[in-house]
């Protein structure tokens, strides 16, 4: 298990994370694919302040992160077997789109009235989602049209200045980032991977 401690004293401060999350604030993070930007995905007006920064269109949802399948199953209910089987066997990040679940504030929902939801691998972010107690936004840390960051050098400096809280952790990574897989699914549980 992570320790939390070892958390707070090498990387960053996990209750300011929490506190940041709470008062409706925007964090700059890695995750388990790229840097991104997020916020408590039950505050509208963050995630709105989001779309502001990124100059993004509203009609483009955002990703929501969870820190493990407990929590996913609290916003989703039951998940297919299928669908538990890849997001515990498959070595890539999965981000899987789910239909008609109710409760999510309605702009996180897409045309399609789905959201899409990631159970993150990366141990930092299972520790401040689970920490925060709810899921977090999570949409790259660019502004719309352009590259989204390979690594923490490559954010623009005036996105850095619009967040409440920057992360530390994992600022001189310089592994190359790799986006997670896209997977939608029936209600037979037929799996269809779109990225």
């Amino acid at each position: 298990k992570f320790n939390r401690h070892f958390f707070m004293l090498i990387f960053d401060d996990l209750s300011k994370i929490v506190h940041e999350l709470e008062e409706g604030g925007i964090i700059i993070y890695p995750t388990d694919t790229i840097w991104g930007i997020g916020c408590d995905a039950f505050n509208e007006n963050a995630i709105k302040k989001i779309y502001t920064i990124k100059e993004r269109e509203p009609d483009k949802p955002f990703i929501v992160l969870v820190s493990d399948l407990d929590m996913l199953k609290h916003y989703v209910g039951t998940i297919h077997p299928r669908i538990e089987s890849l997001l515990f066997y498959h070595e890539k990040p999965v981000t899987v789109i789910y239909r008609n679940i109710p409760g999510f504030p309605t702009v996180l929902y897409g045309e399609k009235k789905s959201v899409a939801i990631r159970v993150v691998k990366d141990k930092y972010c299972q520790e401040f989602i689970h920490a925060f107690g709810r899921p977090v936004v999570s949409t790259s840390v660019n502004r719309s049209g352009e590259e989204a960051p390979q690594h923490f050098k490559d954010i623009h400096p005036d996105l850095l200045a619009q967040a409440d809280f920057v992360s530390t952790y994992r600022r001189n990574d310089n592994t190359p980032a790799k986006a997670s897989a896209i997977v939608s699914f029936n209600s037979s549980g037929k799996l269809k991977f779109l990225r």
